[in-house]
């Protein structure tokens, strides 16, 4: 017969065992989906490109209806940062359209030119993050919890997390229609 200090540390080790195990299955299970998410988007950025165009667009309409709530003016520095936050909308937009859309090559060339880092995958990844990390933490800090932007500010970050393993795998290669763009001393 097991005395209750024996069955106890019988008991523990059998705990340790299926933690241990649990953990191993967890982990390799998650290196597996990391991989698989890291194939899709590296061998299918221009639906990443499609997606993020499509989270542009909707910062770009929720921050311009928020731009109408009269009681924001009450808070000058969120409605500052609405506005800010509507303009990177905007930009995330004009970014990843198709490039057979974008008849302004001034406009492109200005952008490319004085925000350079906008040109290739990496340097937009980080954007995403910032930009992710801006409109989640205004959604936590602002006078009163916002669903849309926390929804927006992780779809930011996440967007932008998979930009930059595509910049990290291609290289951090500028996007083909930027290189056109680009001053004569980036290329």
């Amino acid at each position: 017969m097991l005395s209750e200090e024996q069955q106890r540390e019988m008991g523990e080790a059998a705990g340790r065992a299926a933690a241990q195990e649990a953990l191993g299955r967890a982990s390799s299970m998650a290196r597996e989906g990391f991989a698989s998410a890291k194939s899709y988007v590296t061998n299918s950025p221009t639906s990443l490109r499609v997606m993020c165009f499509c989270l542009g667009g909707a910062t770009f309409v929720i921050y311009v209806l928020g731009l109408f709530n009269i009681f924001g003016v009450l808070y000058p520095t969120e409605y500052t940062l609405n506005i800010f936050v509507m303009l990177f909308g905007l930009l995330t937009m004009i970014l990843e359209a198709n490039p057979a859309w974008m008849n302004s090559t001034r406009a492109l060339k200005l952008l490319y030119h004085h925000a350079f880092f906008l040109s290739n995958p990496l340097g937009r990844g980080f954007f995403y993050i910032f930009l992710g990390c801006v409109i989640f933490g205004q959604s936590n800090c602002s006078h009163k919890f916002n669903f849309f932007n926390f929804c927006l500010g992780i779809a930011y970050f996440v967007f932008g997390v998979l930009c930059s393993i595509v910049g990290c795998r291609s290289g951090s290669g500028s996007y083909p229609e930027a290189a056109e763009h680009l001053p004569s001393s980036a290329v």
